[in-house]
């Protein structure tokens, strides 16, 4: 039921924020599984639907595939220490938000939030913020310090409304801005 729920909101994302997809795709898309962007990604209008794993069969199965390391593997901070002591490259994590508090990854707490985000910023100017339990790019937004100012996902915004913003966050990672590959960038 959990795994139809999540297809359902997928569905429903799709309407109002995929790609302009013709209704005959976009429905032959639903009807094997996809969601409009995967149709797209794997150009399932030309190639066989049968040989890739759909966005249904992915939210019924899936999960399971890790086990009992799910909780770990789902935590995006847990996986990314995991992977960190392993030498596996990841972005450098620079805070964490926690019931509306940032904590600076290398210092102790200090509970002035905007004096937090200033000495991050200083030495980070590019953050990235996601969620530590959600996937699929939902919550995540873009920081960025630059001699015009601030500016999330790309809009000016100021120092005391990206902070208002902030404290209302829960369970959150920030990291360090890094540019992608460029055959990932032609992916997302």
């Amino acid at each position: 039921l959990r795994c139809m729920l999540r297809f359902t909101r997928a569905v429903y994302d799709d309407l109002r924020s995929g790609p302009g997809l013709p209704w005959n795709q976009r429905l032959a898309a639903w009807k094997s599984g996809f969601s409009a962007n995967a149709w797209l990604l794997y150009k399932l209008a030309e190639n066989d639907p049968d040989l890739y794993v759909s966005d249904l069969g992915a939210e019924l199965q899936l999960y399971k595939i890790n086990g009992s390391f799910n909780p770990v593997v789902s935590n995006k901070l847990v996986f990314s220490r995991l992977l960190s002591a392993r030498q596996v490259p990841q972005p450098r994590v620079v805070s964490i938000i926690h019931d509306g508090q940032m904590f600076e990854e290398d210092a102790r707490f200090d509970p002035d939030l905007p004096g937090t985000l200033a000495r991050t910023l200083a030495r980070y100017p590019r953050q990235v913020f996601r969620p530590t339990w959600c996937g699929r790019g939902h919550g995540v937004f873009f920081l960025d310090q630059g001699d015009d100012g601030l500016r999330l996902n790309g809009e000016t915004v100021t120092f005391e409304k990206i902070c208002a913003h902030l404290s209302k966050l829960d369970r959150y990672m920030v990291t360090a801005f890094q540019q992608q590959h460029p055959y990932a960038e032609n992916i997302f």
